[in-house]
């Protein structure tokens, strides 16, 4: 076999040999083995068909068997490693199809690493085609939680609440400690009340409230800010002033903060179509000393909506562009998690300055927060500055993974492989440190006249694209002419992790890089 694929003789293999190999199972193994180690995957498949067909012919297992299984997974792996998978003709369309071949696998074998095989095919093709294979995956092994998770966040992003409350009672079953299972119940039933009081089912909104403020995790932290929030809320609906003004005022005591629990209260009025109850003052009207503490009202709203993982929570512009400019100030004044949140808001309004400075500030201040850091300066950075946002992320990843922050690690990854280059960067903690020793010695956001530290030390040079796709996101390719977009009047922050991930690629985007170039290593759960 190796001979006919290297187009030797093949009257002299077959002299060698004292004679041709017979057509049985071992000459079609052989025959697959070579031609997938030729990297012919296409080719390949009909001859490990053949070996099936063969070793059944010849009894060495059953058509139905756990073997026959193994082979319709391995040809379905192969054939998802195509560059360009091939659909054959005249009736045959689904022969190479690796979906076709990892539901007959997972038919004749169900077990967990099959459908997870399965899962991670179909992540690259869409949406619609992994949570068919979940289902089915569901169907088959009923108490594994990957499927389950996945179709309950499916279900949530329809806003079928009650469908995914329903697939998190399986998942609490499945294991009731898993950090996604134990976020979920939280954030499921907030935005289960949050839809009620949107369609305006007062009594509905009431109960799912009622749900939501028994649940233990919901009493800890600044989290019952929230809960009271959506009583003012629905007191106001109702025209109950008393109650509706008790519940304002446990907002700001929880919050410590009157601005913050008027930002928040804003916030939740415009994600339920109640924006036409609350009113927040303007800009003019605040002496300097509350304009100075519009940075720590914005970060203590959002670290509320954050707990909750509120989509298209929205923020003033006025009162972003003035958080801007005291936050520059006074870098200093937040703690570490109103920094983060100041950081956030930077990346989500493309106030990049502003994300720059509390990456920063965050950095200056030390602490197990710095993973998080630097991968807020990496996502700050645009495309021209490619080595140093991928050195940033490379040394998120290490200090991540020292922590145990598998999201961290997780997003970083994403960035550090987005760049053109073959091989991964991967930084010892030593060379993570000196990454955070460098950036604290420049603080100023780079410009083309300066641009920072030299990271060629750390990240090696390598050839880059220079098809237009790839220069333009390194920035080589634009048109200086274009106008920038006009601001909206308020500016969505989504804390499920969503849209910007870094160099103007998408989250499934992102998702395909890292599977295909996360480093060895990661703890469990980072992919």
């Amino acid at each position: 076999m190796r001979g006919a694929l290297t187009a030797a003789s093949p009257e002299r293999i077959e002299s060698a040999m004292e004679g041709s190999p017979g057509p049985d199972a071992r000459f079609f193994r052989a025959l697959a083995c070579g031609l997938e180690d030729a990297g012919e995957f296409l080719a390949a498949e009909p001859a490990w068909e053949r070996f099936l067909a063969e070793a059944v012919r010849e009894g060495r297992f059953g058509p139905q068997s756990i073997e026959a299984a193994a082979v319709h997974l391995h040809i379905a792996e192969m054939l998802g490693r195509a560059a360009q998978p091939m659909h054959g003709q005249g009736g045959k369309g689904e022969s190479h199809s690796p979906h076709s071949r990892f539901a007959r696998a997972c038919a004749l074998d169900p077990h967990s690493e099959a459908f997870a095989a399965w899962k991670r095919w179909a992540q690259g093709r869409s949406a619609s085609k992994v949570e068919e294979v979940c289902r089915e995956w569901h169907r088959a092994c009923p108490g594994d939680l990957e499927p389950l998770l996945y179709l309950m966040e499916r279900a949530e992003g329809r806003s079928a609440f009650p469908k995914a409350l329903a697939l998190l009672e399986k998942a609490e079953r499945a294991d009731s400690m898993h950090p996604k299972v134990r976020a979920a119940r939280l954030r499921l039933q907030g935005a289960s009340a949050l839809r009620s009081l949107q369609q305006r089912k007062t009594h509905l909104a009431e109960e799912r409230l009622a749900a939501l403020a028994a649940l233990p995790q919901a009493s800890q932290g600044v989290r019952p800010a929230f809960v009271n929030a959506l009583r003012h809320l629905l007191a106001l609906t109702g025209g109950d002033r008393a109650a509706a003004a008790a519940a304002r005022a446990e907002v700001e005591r929880l919050l410590e903060h009157k601005l913050a629990a008027s930002l928040l209260i804003f916030g939740i009025a415009d994600l339920t179509n109640h924006d036409d109850l609350i009113h927040l003052p303007e800009l003019k009207s605040l002496s300097p000393a509350e304009r100075a503490e519009i940075p720590k009202g914005l970060a203590r709203a959002m670290t509320v909506a954050s707990d909750f993982a509120l989509q298209k929570f929205k923020s003033p512009i006025a009162y972003i562009n003035e958080a801007q400019e005291q936050f520059l100030r006074s870098p200093r004044s937040l703690d570490t998690r109103e920094t983060e949140m100041m950081g956030e808001l930077g990346l989500a309004s493309s106030r990049y300055l502003l994300a720059w400075a509390a990456a920063g500030a965050g950095l200056a201040a030390g602490g197990p927060a710095e993973a998080g850091f630097l991968l807020q300066r990496a996502r700050a950075l645009h495309g021209e500055y490619e080595t140093r946002a991928v050195a940033l992320a490379a040394a998120a990843v290490q200090l991540a993974r020292l922590r145990g922050d598998t999201e961290v690690a997780d997003r970083a990854i994403a960035i550090a492989a987005a760049s053109e280059r073959q091989r991964p960067v991967v930084l010892t903690l030593e060379q993570a440190r000196e990454v955070i020793r460098r950036e604290l010695a420049s603080p100023a956001y780079p410009t083309p006249g300066a641009r920072g530290p030299d990271y060629s030390d750390l990240v090696p040079s390598e050839g880059l694209c220079q098809c237009p796709a790839c220069r333009a996101r390194r920035g080589e390719d634009f048109n200086p002419f274009e106008d920038d977009e006009e601001d909206d009047d308020e500016v969505e922050v989504d804390f499920t992790g969503g849209p910007r991930l870094g160099f103007g690629l998408d989250e499934k985007a992102m998702r395909d890089i890292f599977d295909s170039k996360a480093p060895a290593g990661l703890p469990p759960g980072a992919g």
